[in-house]
């Protein structure tokens, strides 16, 4: 009889676990489809919002006057709003519009890129090198921390195909957006190789 029940006890056990490890799934999926949706929504909100500073505002008033009207619109939104307003945080938003005027291009790379990778890429004053990391960032699934690095790190200086003309590398970086092929073949660097994680017998197949 006790053996009975220490089988009937297992047998619920692991109905249990079983059913805990489905919903456990359900949440953690839900929550994750929750989080990009946000994600998606504030980043494309923020790049409207940095489109009318820039179009309304920006371009066509002197740059004092500009200045004054974002102050104004920083107080009135930071006072409604939250912190996330400030005067540095609608500039920011201008300068996203300006680097990526393309809403179709935002609403595609905010499927994978958080408002944060934004933040850093719009540091990037060169086209290319912006075009370079975000499409980087997109393709091999970067997080903020590993782009952060990357740029510090001079990735894109340091690869070879920083040496070929500006058409070159827009064909390349074009290719590898519809492909699974890293760009990491471009690299020889064995800094670099090392750098990305990649194999070491990897570097000799592309020497």
């Amino acid at each position: 009889m006790t053996r009975e029940k220490d089988i009937t006890a297992s047998a619920s056990s692991a109905t249990y676990q079983s059913l805990y490890s489905d919903i456990k799934r359900l949440i953690s999926e839900a929550r994750s489809t929750v989080v990009k949706q946000i994600n998606r929504t504030l980043t494309l909100t923020y790049w409207q919002i940095g489109k009318r500073i820039q179009c309304q505002i920006l371009d066509h008033h002197r740059a004092d006057y500009g200045k004054q009207t974002i102050r104004q619109l920083s107080q009135h939104l930071s006072n409604e709003f939250g912190k996330g307003f400030s005067y540095s945080a609608l500039t920011r938003m201008a300068k996203f519009y300006t680097c990526f005027p393309s809403e179709e291009m935002i609403a595609t790379l905010s499927q994978q890129l958080s408002w944060s990778h934004f933040v850093e890429l719009i540091k990037i004053d060169d086209d290319i090198q912006l075009e370079f990391y975000t499409t980087m960032s997109n393709h091999e699934g970067w997080s903020v921390r590993t782009l952060r690095e990357r740029m510090d790190g001079m990735l894109f200086e340091r690869s070879t195909i920083a040496k070929q003309p500006e058409q070159v590398i827009r064909q390349e970086l074009a290719k590898l957006e519809k492909t699974d092929v890293s760009i990491a073949l471009h690299l020889k660097d064995p800094y670099l190789l090392d750098f990305l994680d990649l194999q070491d017998n990897f570097g000799n197949s592309i020497q």
